[in-house]
């Protein structure tokens, strides 16, 4: 558990020092914000595979089937539930990553990365720039737990929020 209370705070004030040293460009994300969003995906990608209901059934099975295959053609003709109950832009997600390494906490990284990357994009896009943090500071409270669950929801939801 203070892994994930040590995580919300170096967060939080990474993304503060992102706005508090962006004076041309408020809605840009800087160095300080990079780190601030890569913290969260680390935890992510280093958490135990049994957190999460979704993280044992589709994230790790099509994950597997992706990397087993020759190609996305055959990625996306397999005849697995897992994969044609799947969003296609998800199947497309998890297969780059799967050409990239076979290490599904690698997965798990980029898709934690993928969310907090469209809300903080959203938040400073909002205009309320200052405020930052405490954006991010809500995430982490009400939502952050469920995106190492729902992780293609999560996904759609932050990308909805920033467009």
């Amino acid at each position: 558990m203070s892994i994930y209370i040590v995580s919300t705070i170096l967060s939080c004030v990474f993304v503060y020092q992102n706005t508090k040293t962006n004076k041309k460009n408020r809605t840009e994300i800087n160095i300080w914000g990079w780190i601030g969003i890569i913290i969260p995906s680390l935890v992510a990608a280093v958490r135990d595979n049994g957190i999460g209901s979704d993280t044992n059934s589709y994230g790790r099975m099509v994950f597997a089937i992706a990397c087993k295959s020759n190609s996305f053609n055959t990625f996306l003709s397999s005849t697995s539930p897992y994969i044609k109950n799947t969003e296609p832009l998800y199947k497309f997600f998890v297969y780059f990553i799967s050409r990239l390494t076979n290490q599904i906490c690698v997965q798990y990284f980029f898709i934690e990365l993928f969310i907090m990357f469209f809300i903080l994009k959203a938040l400073l896009e909002s205009g309320t720039e200052k405020e930052t943090w405490v954006g991010i500071f809500i995430y982490h409270m009400l939502f952050y737990s469920f995106s190492l669950n729902l992780m293609r929801q999560m996904m759609s939801m932050a990308l909805l929020l920033w467009v």
